[in-house]
């Protein structure tokens, strides 16, 4: 039997997250599922999966906003000349981890497929624009054959959704067989706002595998010296005040900050100077090391945290400054394992060590939910 992955991972992004997350779903389920022929499907550059939507009023200002959306979404990467080498080795580890089709697919491939199941998830597939849907992420289209629709750990990235949109996304997912979606908060949001009853939570792919797993993946960059301690610093955000606390931190504990500069893969004035150790090119599998092996971390990045605990290692998570609050998947995950009190503002943090990790704690609450989530994929795969 064949099974397809669609998530949000493509081969144009240096997400550390949105790749892991694609390798781990991809494969857990062919080490745990040997009945299916499993692949994480990919998209041409420029795939206008958002104007296959639903058919809505060309008013004025929805045919700007799509105009310039597409404009946007069709330029090149749009990533700085100083993450193009980090961009190579991030495909460099999709070729060889992840299995994948022999082409980026397009709308004519999905429509001529044939695969038996079709999973959609994890990351932010279900992210809410007015007065549209994505289409390939709430799996409607119809291939040359029928396929069973499976949502694992799919999160809309906050739960709102605009009134135009619910009943499209109904429809939709009325028609899945079954849906676990990456948040708790949103089994009640698809319930009460969408009308969807059933949805359970199950957590994002990267905790199905195990931390020997990840470790057997991993790869000390060339740029850390042996037994140099460091707090690993991961954002996203351009904070250049989060920075400045983080130095104050790193001072006070003396320890070096190691970073990843433009880790969105634009560049910013936050991270020009910022770091004692600059891993410029960091692979996905160098990542991994650098939070295993780290004093601290720090990170405003949901699978920074995950990464963290998965290792027992101490950590602090900072809000991100962003146009839209996408934060409560973090909230979600800290409150699950009863450590929200690591959910901070760096300006108020005078000392690392007035933190306590219990980690036997932690790890008994990560245990329940995952095996939780794995009897999910038993159940329906």
């Amino acid at each position: 039997m064949k099974l397809a992955i669609v998530s949000v991972f493509d081969m144009y992004n240096v997400n550390f997250g949105n790749r892991l997350q694609a390798y781990a779903l991809n494969r857990y389920l062919r080490e745990n599922k040997k009945q299916y022929e499993v692949t994480s499907l990919y998209f041409v550059k420029g795939f206008k999966d958002f104007l296959n939507t639903k058919k809505i009023p060309f008013l004025k200002k929805v045919k700007k906003r799509i105009l310039r959306d597409y404009r946007k979404f069709t330029k090149q990467t749009g990533l700085c000349n100083e993450v193009s080498e980090r961009l190579k080795r991030f495909n460099e580890f999709s070729s060889k981890n992840i299995r994948l089709p022999d082409h980026p697919y397009t709308w004519d491939d999905l429509k001529e497929s044939d695969y038996d199941v079709i999973v959609v998830g994890s990351d932010i597939v279900w992210f809410q624009h007015e007065d549209e849907i994505k289409r390939v992420r709430f799996l409607d289209f119809k291939a040359k054959k029928p396929f069973r629709k499976i949502a694992y750990a799919a999160s809309f990235g906050t739960d709102w959704i605009p009134e135009e949109n619910v009943s499209d996304v109904k429809r939709c997912l009325d028609d899945f067989e079954a849906i676990s979606v990456r948040e708790s908060s949103s089994v009640e949001f698809l319930k009460k706002s969408i009308g969807v009853d059933g949805a359970v939570y199950a957590v994002d792919p990267t905790m199905l595998l195990t931390s020997e797993q990840w470790e057997s993946v991993e790869k000390k960059p060339e740029d850390i010296k042996n037994d140099e301690k460091y707090i690993f610093v991961y954002l996203l955000s351009q904070s250049v005040e989060d920075r400045k606390n983080i130095e104050r931190l790193a001072k006070k504990h003396g320890c070096k900050i190691c970073t990843v500069p433009y880790a969105s893969g634009t560049k910013s004035r936050a991270d020009k100077d910022f770091g004692d150790i600059r891993v410029m090119d960091c692979s996905p599998e160098e990542w991994v090391w650098l939070i295993h092996h780290a004093e601290y971390v720090i990170t405003d990045s949901f699978h920074g945290v995950v990464f963290s605990t998965m290792f027992g290692r101490k950590f602090l998570s900072t809000k991100r400054k962003e146009v839209f609050d996408i934060n409560n998947r973090m909230k979600d995950y800290l409150t699950n394992i009863q450590s929200i009190d690591k959910s901070v503002a760096l300006e108020n943090v005078e000392s690392l060590e007035s933190f306590e990790w219990d980690y036997k704690a932690i790890e008994h609450c990560r245990e329940e939910i995952i095996q939780n989530s794995k009897k999910y994929i038993d159940k329906y795969l």
